[in-house]
């Protein structure tokens, strides 16, 4: 990464455009707490908001910015490669997150937490946070579509 793109995304950390109209990923920089926002989408407990349970902020992972110049990077990747690489397997199906983004496609004020591959979780298959944000990109048409995606060395 050269120091102009350092910089750039320390200017506009800690959310990050798509490619993909209306769609906008974030990560938790030091200044921001999103862990109780609303308007956030994915991390883990999407599937408790969509049941209307609550949560405890800490167990609500959102990548941290800070992490960036110590193991991890942002990269551009498709919603295709990604799935390919973290493979589909046990993968619930169902339309959550596809109308969630077809409405911040609309204009609906939303975000969603970024994508990461080569992560360890204890709550997820290993390697992966984003499988059906990326499945609902591939459903609207955007499987080709680079995106930003959080990975580890």
């Amino acid at each position: 990464m050269t120091p102009m793109d350092k910089a750039w995304l320390f200017l506009k950390m800690p959310v990050y455009e798509t490619n993909v109209p209306g769609i906008r990923f974030v990560t938790q920089g030091d200044n921001e707490d999103w862990t109780q926002d609303k308007s956030l989408h994915g991390g883990l407990p999407g599937v408790w908001i969509k049941e209307g349970k609550t949560f405890d902020s800490t167990e609500r992972e959102i990548p941290h910015e800070s992490d960036l110049e110590d193991f991890a990077e942002i990269t551009n990747m498709t919603p295709n490669q990604f799935l390919q690489e973290t493979g589909t397997d046990e993968m619930v199906e169902d339309d959550y997150y596809k109308n969630l983004m077809q409405r911040a496609m609309q204009g609906e004020d939303m975000r969603f937490v970024i994508p990461r591959a080569d992560y360890v979780f204890t709550d997820s298959p290993v390697g992966h946070d984003g499988r059906h944000r990326m499945r609902a990109l591939q459903q609207l048409g955007y499987g080709d579509t680079s995106v930003p995606v959080f990975r580890q060395w």
